[in-house]
Protein backbone atom coordinates (compact mmCIF):
# COMPACT_ATOMS: atom_id res chain seq x y z
CA UNK A 1 0.00 0.00 0.00
CA UNK A 2 2.91 2.43 0.75
CA UNK A 3 4.60 1.90 -2.06
CA UNK A 4 1.23 2.30 -4.12
CA UNK A 5 1.02 5.77 -2.44
CA UNK A 6 4.33 6.62 -3.33
CA UNK A 7 3.85 5.75 -7.03
CA UNK A 8 0.58 8.20 -7.05
CA UNK A 9 2.30 10.93 -5.57
CA UNK A 10 4.77 10.76 -8.66
CA UNK A 11 2.41 11.07 -11.23
CA UNK A 12 1.75 13.92 -13.24
CA UNK A 13 -1.31 15.83 -12.26
CA UNK A 14 -2.98 16.53 -15.77
CA UNK A 15 -6.03 19.72 -15.77
CA UNK A 16 -7.02 21.11 -18.81
CA UNK A 17 -10.17 22.79 -19.65
CA UNK A 18 -9.38 25.49 -22.37
CA UNK A 19 -6.21 27.07 -24.08
CA UNK A 20 -6.26 30.55 -21.76
CA UNK A 21 -5.74 29.71 -18.04
CA UNK A 22 -2.84 29.55 -16.76
CA UNK A 23 -0.24 27.58 -17.73
CA UNK A 24 1.77 25.49 -15.39
CA UNK A 25 3.38 22.48 -17.26
CA UNK A 26 3.85 21.56 -20.56
CA UNK A 27 5.99 19.00 -22.96
CA UNK A 28 8.11 20.92 -25.15
CA UNK A 29 8.99 20.44 -28.70
CA UNK A 30 12.85 19.39 -29.12
CA UNK A 31 15.02 20.35 -32.19
CA UNK A 32 17.96 18.41 -32.12
CA UNK A 33 19.03 15.71 -34.90
CA UNK A 34 15.62 16.24 -36.73
CA UNK A 35 16.92 14.36 -40.10
CA UNK A 36 16.36 15.06 -43.57
CA UNK A 37 13.95 17.98 -44.39
CA UNK A 38 10.19 16.72 -44.75
CA UNK A 39 7.71 18.13 -46.44
CA UNK A 40 4.64 17.14 -45.13
CA UNK A 41 2.34 20.31 -45.55
CA UNK A 42 2.37 22.99 -47.80
CA UNK A 43 4.64 25.85 -45.95
CA UNK A 44 7.33 22.77 -45.70
CA UNK A 45 7.09 21.86 -49.22
CA UNK A 46 7.37 25.17 -50.40
CA UNK A 47 10.14 25.73 -47.99
CA UNK A 48 12.08 22.64 -49.51
CA UNK A 49 11.07 24.40 -53.10
CA UNK A 50 12.34 27.56 -52.59
CA UNK A 51 15.45 26.75 -50.35
CA UNK A 52 14.86 28.59 -47.29
CA UNK A 53 14.51 25.10 -44.80
CA UNK A 54 15.79 26.48 -41.73
CA UNK A 55 18.88 25.39 -40.13
CA UNK A 56 18.48 23.05 -37.18
CA UNK A 57 20.51 25.53 -35.25
CA UNK A 58 18.01 28.26 -36.08
CA UNK A 59 15.39 26.30 -35.03
CA UNK A 60 16.92 25.06 -31.87
CA UNK A 61 17.85 28.44 -30.96
CA UNK A 62 14.19 29.39 -31.33
CA UNK A 63 12.80 26.61 -29.32
CA UNK A 64 15.08 27.50 -26.19
CA UNK A 65 13.79 31.11 -26.63
CA UNK A 66 10.50 29.44 -25.94
CA UNK A 67 11.73 27.74 -23.46
CA UNK A 68 13.19 31.08 -21.52
CA UNK A 69 9.73 32.54 -21.74
CA UNK A 70 8.03 30.10 -20.42
CA UNK A 71 9.65 29.27 -17.35
CA UNK A 72 10.43 32.92 -16.42
CA UNK A 73 6.35 32.65 -16.36
CA UNK A 74 6.82 29.79 -13.93
CA UNK A 75 6.01 26.89 -16.47
CA UNK A 76 7.45 23.67 -15.77
CA UNK A 77 8.44 22.24 -18.86
CA UNK A 78 9.22 18.78 -19.83
CA UNK A 79 10.47 17.45 -23.00
CA UNK A 80 10.53 14.02 -25.22
CA UNK A 81 13.94 12.27 -25.26
CA UNK A 82 16.24 12.56 -28.36
CA UNK A 83 15.31 10.24 -31.04
CA UNK A 84 17.91 10.66 -34.16
CA UNK A 85 16.82 11.94 -37.61
CA UNK A 86 12.93 12.27 -36.01
CA UNK A 87 11.24 15.79 -36.12
CA UNK A 88 10.02 16.45 -32.90
CA UNK A 89 9.02 19.50 -32.57
CA UNK A 90 5.34 19.79 -33.20
CA UNK A 91 4.14 17.77 -29.76
CA UNK A 92 1.02 19.00 -29.88
CA UNK A 93 -0.06 16.49 -32.16
CA UNK A 94 0.94 13.23 -30.09
CA UNK A 95 -1.59 13.77 -27.65
CA UNK A 96 -4.29 16.55 -25.81
CA UNK A 97 -5.11 16.83 -22.36
CA UNK A 98 -9.44 17.41 -22.00
CA UNK A 99 -9.70 17.84 -17.98
CA UNK A 100 -7.57 14.72 -16.51
CA UNK A 101 -7.60 12.60 -19.36
CA UNK A 102 -4.29 12.30 -21.53
CA UNK A 103 -5.38 11.27 -24.99
CA UNK A 104 -2.98 9.97 -27.03
CA UNK A 105 -3.94 10.34 -30.84
CA UNK A 106 -3.18 8.18 -33.87
CA UNK A 107 -0.97 10.38 -36.20
CA UNK A 108 -1.86 10.73 -40.11
CA UNK A 109 1.92 10.50 -41.46
CA UNK A 110 3.60 7.36 -41.22
CA UNK A 111 6.84 9.17 -41.37
CA UNK A 112 5.89 10.72 -37.96
CA UNK A 113 4.81 7.39 -36.19
CA UNK A 114 8.64 7.51 -34.38
CA UNK A 115 7.51 10.87 -32.60
CA UNK A 116 4.99 8.95 -30.22
CA UNK A 117 8.51 6.55 -28.75
CA UNK A 118 9.72 10.32 -27.70
CA UNK A 119 7.26 11.17 -24.86
CA UNK A 120 7.24 7.07 -23.80
CA UNK A 121 8.56 8.49 -20.78
CA UNK A 122 6.10 10.79 -20.03
CA UNK A 123 3.32 8.98 -20.98
CA UNK A 124 4.25 6.40 -17.61
CA UNK A 125 4.65 9.10 -15.36
CA UNK A 126 0.65 9.34 -16.06
CA UNK A 127 -1.86 7.39 -14.56
CA UNK A 128 -3.10 4.45 -16.93
CA UNK A 129 -6.71 5.41 -15.72
CA UNK A 130 -6.16 8.88 -17.27
CA UNK A 131 -4.10 7.29 -20.33
CA UNK A 132 -6.69 6.71 -22.95
CA UNK A 133 -5.94 5.82 -26.72
CA UNK A 134 -6.83 6.82 -29.38
CA UNK A 135 -9.28 3.80 -31.31
CA UNK A 136 -7.45 2.02 -34.25
CA UNK A 137 -10.22 3.35 -36.45
CA UNK A 138 -9.80 6.72 -35.14
CA UNK A 139 -7.65 9.57 -37.01
CA UNK A 140 -6.88 12.95 -34.38
CA UNK A 141 -4.05 15.26 -34.17
CA UNK A 142 -4.19 17.62 -31.52
CA UNK A 143 -3.89 20.22 -33.49
CA UNK A 144 -7.35 19.51 -34.53
CA UNK A 145 -8.72 20.14 -31.04
CA UNK A 146 -9.31 23.51 -29.47
CA UNK A 147 -11.36 23.38 -26.09
CA UNK A 148 -13.37 26.29 -24.49
CA UNK A 149 -14.46 25.31 -21.13
CA UNK A 150 -17.59 22.74 -21.92
CA UNK A 151 -17.03 23.11 -25.47
CA UNK A 152 -14.05 20.63 -27.41
CA UNK A 153 -14.27 21.77 -31.00
CA UNK A 154 -12.93 19.37 -33.40
CA UNK A 155 -11.70 20.29 -36.80
CA UNK A 156 -12.18 17.52 -39.00
CA UNK A 157 -9.43 17.39 -41.80
CA UNK A 158 -6.93 14.84 -43.67
CA UNK A 159 -5.66 14.15 -40.49
CA UNK A 160 -8.78 13.68 -38.26
CA UNK A 161 -11.36 12.11 -39.19
CA UNK A 162 -15.43 12.02 -38.09
CA UNK A 163 -14.66 9.18 -35.94
CA UNK A 164 -12.98 11.04 -34.23
CA UNK A 165 -15.93 12.98 -33.41
CA UNK A 166 -17.86 9.81 -32.30
CA UNK A 167 -15.00 8.57 -30.19
CA UNK A 168 -14.92 11.82 -27.85
CA UNK A 169 -18.29 12.27 -27.35
CA UNK A 170 -18.55 8.46 -26.23
CA UNK A 171 -15.14 9.60 -24.39
CA UNK A 172 -16.72 12.69 -22.45
CA UNK A 173 -20.34 12.64 -22.28
CA UNK A 174 -20.37 15.88 -20.14
CA UNK A 175 -18.81 17.85 -22.79
CA UNK A 176 -20.01 19.34 -26.04
CA UNK A 177 -17.98 17.85 -29.06
CA UNK A 178 -18.55 20.42 -32.07
CA UNK A 179 -17.00 19.40 -35.24
CA UNK A 180 -16.02 21.82 -37.70
CA UNK A 181 -14.94 21.25 -41.49
CA UNK A 182 -11.59 22.31 -42.30
CA UNK A 183 -10.85 23.06 -46.30
CA UNK A 184 -8.10 20.58 -45.90
CA UNK A 185 -7.84 18.17 -48.86
CA UNK A 186 -4.23 18.92 -50.43
CA UNK A 187 -0.82 18.91 -49.13
CA UNK A 188 -0.06 21.43 -52.05
CA UNK A 189 -2.31 24.49 -51.68
CA UNK A 190 -1.42 26.91 -49.43
CA UNK A 191 -4.86 27.70 -48.65
CA UNK A 192 -4.93 24.06 -47.38
CA UNK A 193 -5.77 24.24 -43.46
CA UNK A 194 -3.57 21.83 -42.05
CA UNK A 195 -4.84 21.78 -38.38
CA UNK A 196 -8.43 23.51 -36.42
CA UNK A 197 -5.87 25.48 -34.45
CA UNK A 198 -4.32 27.18 -37.59
CA UNK A 199 -7.64 28.83 -38.70
CA UNK A 200 -8.98 29.66 -35.06
CA UNK A 201 -7.96 30.27 -31.65
CA UNK A 202 -9.72 31.49 -28.38
CA UNK A 203 -7.75 33.93 -26.71
CA UNK A 204 -8.90 35.83 -23.38
CA UNK A 205 -12.06 35.41 -21.63
CA UNK A 206 -14.23 35.62 -24.89
CA UNK A 207 -12.21 36.44 -27.69
CA UNK A 208 -10.89 34.89 -30.63
CA UNK A 209 -8.94 34.71 -33.91
CA UNK A 210 -10.27 33.33 -36.91
CA UNK A 211 -9.93 33.25 -40.95
CA UNK A 212 -13.17 32.33 -42.16
CA UNK A 213 -12.23 31.21 -44.64
CA UNK A 214 -10.41 28.30 -43.92
CA UNK A 215 -13.82 26.61 -43.39
CA UNK A 216 -16.23 24.22 -45.78
CA UNK A 217 -19.01 26.30 -44.34
CA UNK A 218 -19.14 29.44 -41.95
CA UNK A 219 -18.30 28.26 -38.69
CA UNK A 220 -21.74 29.74 -37.14
CA UNK A 221 -20.98 28.10 -33.52
CA UNK A 222 -17.50 29.34 -33.36
CA UNK A 223 -19.52 32.99 -34.47
CA UNK A 224 -22.13 32.55 -31.73
CA UNK A 225 -20.13 32.10 -29.00
CA UNK A 226 -17.36 34.85 -29.73
CA UNK A 227 -19.44 37.29 -31.39
CA UNK A 228 -17.92 40.87 -32.05
CA UNK A 229 -14.54 39.97 -30.06
CA UNK A 230 -13.56 37.86 -32.97
CA UNK A 231 -10.19 39.28 -35.25
CA UNK A 232 -10.88 38.18 -39.00
CA UNK A 233 -7.30 37.09 -40.24
CA UNK A 234 -6.32 37.14 -43.85
CA UNK A 235 -5.34 34.81 -45.81
CA UNK A 236 -1.62 36.09 -46.06
CA UNK A 237 -2.16 36.08 -42.09
CA UNK A 238 -3.30 32.13 -41.83
CA UNK A 239 -0.33 31.41 -44.08
CA UNK A 240 2.18 33.50 -41.75
CA UNK A 241 0.28 30.83 -38.78
CA UNK A 242 -1.37 33.88 -36.99
CA UNK A 243 -3.98 31.81 -35.18
CA UNK A 244 -1.09 29.53 -33.87
CA UNK A 245 -0.04 31.17 -31.04
CA UNK A 246 -0.03 30.26 -27.30
CA UNK A 247 -1.43 31.73 -24.32
CA UNK A 248 -0.05 31.59 -21.17
CA UNK A 249 -3.06 32.68 -18.67
CA UNK A 250 -6.01 34.68 -19.92
CA UNK A 251 -4.23 38.37 -20.01
CA UNK A 252 -1.02 37.23 -21.33
CA UNK A 253 -0.02 35.15 -24.67
CA UNK A 254 3.53 34.20 -27.02
CA UNK A 255 3.31 35.78 -30.52
CA UNK A 256 5.44 37.08 -32.85
CA UNK A 257 6.91 40.76 -33.49
CA UNK A 258 5.79 40.47 -37.36
CA UNK A 259 2.23 39.39 -36.44
CA UNK A 260 1.42 43.72 -35.80
CA UNK A 261 -2.01 43.73 -36.53
CA UNK A 262 -3.12 41.28 -34.41
CA UNK A 263 -0.90 41.90 -31.49
CA UNK A 264 -2.64 45.38 -31.61
CA UNK A 265 -6.27 43.86 -30.85
CA UNK A 266 -4.95 41.53 -28.04
CA UNK A 267 -3.58 44.67 -26.51
CA UNK A 268 -6.72 46.34 -27.16
CA UNK A 269 -8.38 43.65 -24.96
CA UNK A 270 -6.27 44.40 -22.39
CA UNK A 271 -3.65 41.02 -23.20
CA UNK A 272 -0.43 41.28 -22.82
CA UNK A 273 1.46 40.10 -25.60
CA UNK A 274 5.03 38.59 -25.15
CA UNK A 275 7.32 38.42 -28.59
CA UNK A 276 9.46 35.41 -29.59
CA UNK A 277 11.77 35.01 -32.78
CA UNK A 278 9.67 32.07 -33.95
CA UNK A 279 9.23 32.81 -37.72
CA UNK A 280 12.01 30.07 -38.78
CA UNK A 281 9.78 27.19 -36.85
CA UNK A 282 6.62 28.64 -38.48
CA UNK A 283 8.22 27.85 -41.92
CA UNK A 284 7.86 23.92 -40.92
CA UNK A 285 3.88 24.72 -41.00
CA UNK A 286 3.68 24.89 -37.19
CA UNK A 287 4.02 27.57 -34.72
CA UNK A 288 3.44 28.22 -30.67
CA UNK A 289 0.53 26.16 -30.32
CA UNK A 290 2.14 23.15 -32.42
CA UNK A 291 5.30 23.47 -30.47
CA UNK A 292 3.52 23.25 -27.18
CA UNK A 293 1.32 20.00 -25.73
CA UNK A 294 -0.15 21.56 -22.21
CA UNK A 295 -0.50 19.30 -19.16
CA UNK A 296 -1.82 21.09 -16.79
CA UNK A 297 -3.94 24.82 -16.67
CA UNK A 298 -5.21 26.64 -13.67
Amino acid sequence: MRKKQQDELHLLRLNVKDETSKLTKVILGIATDLGSARGINPKAAAAIRDNIYPSEQKLVSQLLELERILVSNNVSILKPKNIKNVNQIFVRDLGFVVDNFFIVCNLFEEVRMPEMNGISHILSMIDPDKLVYSPKEVAIEGGDVVQYGDIVFVGLSRRTNREAVYFLQDLLPDKIIVPLELKSNTNKSPTNILHLDCAFQPIGEQSAVLYQNGFKSIPTDILDIFAERIIYITAEEMYQMVPNILSIDKNRLISCSSFTRVNNFFLEQGIDVLIVPFEAVGILGGLLRCSTLPLERF
